[in-house]
């Protein structure tokens, strides 16, 4: 996976040292006034770039970094020291307003410059793939230089982050999103794709919540309720006891499964008169099979053809015909007489 740097800037809200929660990216598709990104018609930061920026942010040990104007980025070049702005762990996405730092912690020193407005602005520096996507947040940097001035040089300095052409995903990350999408933990990228893509647009249904931010509220109103009748009791007609639930539970597994015994008894039997199955340990077998998986034993039975010699006398019930000496030929009346036997030989055995 091919990957770049970007930077973007944005504005504090509010702008003085108390701000907490402060927006690091927009939400949607946005480009720099200076006319990057150069590879893709924009970035691209809605509900799946999101949630594996933030997935990637929560696989993370330490925390993240405001320095003063990208100097981490710079370091390297001018050997100068890179002094915190300020630190931050957490993330969160507004699908309407965008990626936000949280729970900010600003330096003394950072704190009394955003406060006398010698700090105006955020830089954010995040990797994106050659489609524009938004893949991860590198940190971000108190500056006064707008997105028309100056972004190219940070870029440029920047370039030192570059990732290898070809880069698979962390597993830390891979294993994060997995959990989240409810996936397999061997899924691949591809899968996690799909299902992110998948749970965009189950968002975006008019039947879904518009917004993240309707989820919080309607739980927030719920907890105020709650915590204003804290002695209310539960509505009994809405509940049963535990004892009641299971003891449906495991009677509708019994009816179930008496259920299906009766279907496969009922299969087997005809199956045996048709000769797809042979009475003894085939037919011990199959039983065996329909108590485990019915699926499975109903496919297996589907395949077999019916056999009726297996199940049937040569002669359909009939006793066998007398042989009669008179019908017998000369050849055989021959044969007789060689084993000195008469022709009267086999109305006798057949008396008998």
């Amino acid at each position: 996976m091919k990957l770049r740097v970007g930077a973007l800037n944005g504005q504090f809200t509010p702008l003085d040292g108390s701000a907490q929660r402060v927006q690091l990216l927009p939400a949607g598709c946005f480009r720099s006034e200076d006319g990057r990104p150069a590879e893709a018609a924009c970035w691209q930061l809605n509900a799946p770039q999101a949630a594996q920026v933030i997935a990637a942010a929560n696989a993370r040990t330490n925390d993240f970094m405001f320095d003063y104007e990208h100097q981490t980025a710079h370091k390297e070049e001018n050997g100068q020291p890179n002094p915190a702005a300020g630190w931050f762990k957490q993330l969160e996405f507004d699908p309407q307003a965008g990626l936000f730092a949280t729970y900010v912690r600003w330096t003394d020193r950072a704190q009394q410059m955003i406060e006398a407005k010698e700090y105006r602005y955020v830089s954010a520096l995040f990797l994106y793939d050659l489609q524009g996507n938004i893949v991860q947040l590198i940190n971000a940097a108190l500056t006064n230089t707008s997105a028309l001035d100056g972004m190219d040089d940070l870029l440029a300095a920047a370039s030192l982050l570059y990732l290898p052409e070809e880069k698979t995903m962390d597993e830390n990350l891979r294993l994060a999103l997995c959990s989240m999408l409810g996936l397999a933990t061997g899924a691949d990228e591809a899968a996690i794709a799909v299902a992110l893509s998948t749970a965009q647009e189950k968002l975006l249904k008019p039947a879904a919540c518009s917004t993240l931010t309707d989820l919080i509220t309607k739980k927030d109103q719920q907890i105020a309720q709650l915590s204003a009748n804290p002695a209310g009791a539960p509505d009994p007609s809405q509940f049963v006891p535990v004892a009641v639930f299971n003891q449906t539970r495991e009677e509708l597994a019994a009816l179930s499964a008496k259920v299906s015994q009766t279907e496969a008894d009922a299969l087997i039997e005809a199956a045996l008169s048709d000769g797809r199955i042979i009475a003894g340990a085939d037919e011990d077998w199959m039983r065996g099979l329909a108590k485990q998986d019915m699926a499975t034993f109903k496919a297996g039975l589907s395949i077999r053809k019916a056999n009726p010699a297996l199940v049937r006398m040569q002669t359909d019930g009939k006793a066998p015909e007398t042989l009669n000496a008179a019908a017998l030929s000369a050849d055989q009346h021959k044969l007789l007489g060689a084993m000195g036997l008469s022709e009267n030989f086999l109305a006798e055995k057949d008396g008998e």
